[in-house]
């Protein structure tokens, strides 16, 4: 008897001594047989409880989260109230979050319980996908198993960020035209409707939708071209049908966003761009080499080459696949991205269509076991309490806690907004510039100047570059341009430091503040700047650049008996043992 695998055929063995040749999903078939709606909610809610239990929320959310508060303060979708820029790249998100903030609630754990929602809906999209390309329920359920045993999947359930409404959009977009992948089917009105409906929040979500889209209907046209008997009104057809949703959700989006903002394109993309090709390239090149081999993915590179015809041959699966390579030349494209690899994270339902498919078929039971604990431990590392910044950061680098002690950025920007209540329209308060945006402006609730440019117009487009290439972080607002902007207090890149260790310093010198304030010139701070050493917690200290001039400031140096130091303009070689110090301090030291 021929062996199926996935709902293919293949050929029989010529050799009757070959030893069998067996399927996990075939047991899973056995497994859930008759009570295939119990064994998906079960898998549904333990998965549910595993994305609880590595749940965490990044600094980045807190930027969209506040944008969200201005939304729902009747402020508009705004960083900074009264400035009009388009910090952000995902729309539909914010506004999303403006509901938490309206009615008050705490919005870091309404992402968190929003996203683990999305979370499932989309692994019961990727399930059916799998279900319908193979024939087979185990298959699915197996599929089910691989995004739920993926730790950057599991993890972006929160995290805060629009990435997992990204991948359920488009994933269920996929589900919908999948009879067009997979028989070249003429698709009727309602599915091409829905089609369209999710596409275009795919894109109101994230613009980027847009490069996993293209790719996608071109493989429906074609299929549809190609199996339909060469008739270009199939494929006609089915895509005016999904344009006009599509399009009546998404220009009125774009005429608004360009009256507004008065751009095509959201400020982060010129922040995070011009910076010349190779370095970005090159750690582009580093993410996908980091992502494979992090996952232990070279592990089936024999299972691979054995087994990937048939598995591009099963119909459906090679077209659904030419968005794989467009996907990660944008990636290359945009130089990659700093977080743990969530660049990666849309992809993942279709990957795991691979993955699945090789650890499917074993003949030892001793070895598949030996190879599927392997990859979970491959996997489960991404776990691993570890600090890391490349070419990604690591969950634990990421990770925020809305509790965070005082010594975080949250507890920072806590300590913003007790220090100075009433928000950015009480008089006289400071106007704070800080690298690391998120939860000190949301926390602090002050005007505040992005360093980076994410969310500042003049610096995504004026600042230089910074000498040490960090995606998504490529500028630096230079000194006079704070003073311009009315800045008070410079937070700068925030990281706090014992008491002890700087209770012998009488002043600073300017290399010493490389690390608060890197890549600039800071020859260009103002005469009577001086260091302003704030309290996190008993021990540490964190320390702040004050320009001077500001009463509540001033009031607050005297209140809590803050340690406020000189600035010399010097640097000292002393200074500029680390790398990454003697590279941000060019500008400043000349070195």
């Amino acid at each position: 008897m021929a062996a199926v695998v996935g709902g293919s055929a293949t050929e029989p063995s010529q050799d009757l001594d070959a030893p069998t040749e067996r399927r996990l999903s075939g047991h899973l078939d056995r497994l859930i047989e008759g009570r295939e709606t119990l064994a998906e909610v079960l898998f549904l809610a333990l998965s549910a409880g595993l994305a609880w239990l590595v749940r965490f929320t990044q600094d980045d959310a807190f930027i969209t989260f506040r944008f969200s508060r201005n939304l729902a303060r009747g402020e508009g979708l705004v960083f900074n109230p009264g400035e009009q820029v388009e910090g952000y790249t995902n729309f539909l998100y914010a506004v999303v979050h403006a509901l938490p903030e309206r009615l008050g609630w705490n919005t870091p754990l309404f992402s968190q319980v929003y996203g683990i929602a999305l979370f499932l809906v989309t692994l019961a999209l990727a399930m059916r996908t799998a279900r319908a390309l193979f024939s087979s329920r185990g298959f699915g359920f197996l599929v089910g198993l691989t995004l739920t045993a993926n730790m950057t999947f599991l993890a972006y359930a929160t995290a805060g960020m629009e990435t997992m409404q990204q991948t359920l959009c488009l994933t269920a977009v996929v589900l919908v035209v999948l009879p067009a992948l997979i028989r070249g089917d003429a698709l009727d009105v309602r599915p091409a409707v829905v089609a369209g409906v999710f596409a275009a929040l795919a894109v109101l979500t994230r613009i980027d939708s847009i490069v996993y889209l293209a790719p996608l209907l071109v493989a429906v046209a074609h299929r549809q071209w190609k199996l339909g008997g060469r008739d270009l009104r199939r494929p006609a057809r089915t895509l005016v049908i999904a344009a006009v949703p599509f399009l009546l959700l998404t220009v009125p989006w774009v005429i608004w966003k360009v009256g507004y903002y008065g751009e095509w394109l959201p400020n982060t993309f010129f922040a995070k761009t011009g910076v010349g090709r190779l370095v970005p390239t090159l750690w582009a090149a580093a993410f996908v080499v980091a992502f494979v081999l992090s996952y232990g993915a070279f592990l089936l590179i024999g299972r691979f080459r054995a087994r990937r015809a048939e598995f591009f041959s099963t119909p459906g699966v090679a077209p659904l696949f030419a968005i794989v390579p467009v996907w990660v030349l944008y990636i290359f494209y945009t130089g990659s991205d700093f977080m743990e690899f969530r660049f990666a994270v849309v992809l993942l339902p279709v990957i795991a269509l691979l993955a699945a498919y090789l650890i499917d078929r074993f003949v030892n039971p001793l070895t598949e076991g030996l190879l599927v604990a392997v990859l979970l431990l491959f996997s489960l590392g991404h776990q691993v309490p570890v600090a890391n910044n490349v070419p990604v950061m690591t969950f634990e680098s990421l990770s925020l806690s809305p509790d965070a002690s005082a010594e975080s950025w949250v507890g920072l920007g806590r300590s913003m907004g007790e220090l100075f209540p009433g928000g950015p329209d009480e008089p006289g308060q400071p106007v704070i510039a800080a690298a690391p945006i998120g939860a000190i402006g949301y926390f602090g609730d002050l005007e505040t100047v992005d360093m980076f440019g994410l969310t500042d117009a003049w610096v995504a487009r004026n600042a230089d570059p910074l000498p040490v290439y960090y995606p998504g972080h490529l500028r630096m607002a230079p000194a006079d341009y704070l003073v311009d902007r009315g800045v008070d207090l410079v937070l700068g890149f925030p990281g706090v430091v014992t008491r002890e260790s700087v209770a012998d310093i009488d002043s600073y010198r300017l290399s010493q503040l490389l690390l608060v304030y890197p890549g600039a010139d800071l020859n260009e701070l103002p005469d009577d700047a001086v260091v302003v050493e704030i309290p996190a917690g008993p021990d540490h200290v964190w320390q702040t650049i004050y320009f001077g001039g500001n009463e509540l400031v001033d009031q607050a140096i005297i209140d809590n008996e803050w340690s406020v130091k000189q600035i010399e303009h010097r640097c000292a070689e002393e200074d500029l043992a680390d790398w990454t110090v003697r590279q941000s301090s060019k500008a400043t030291c000349g070195t």
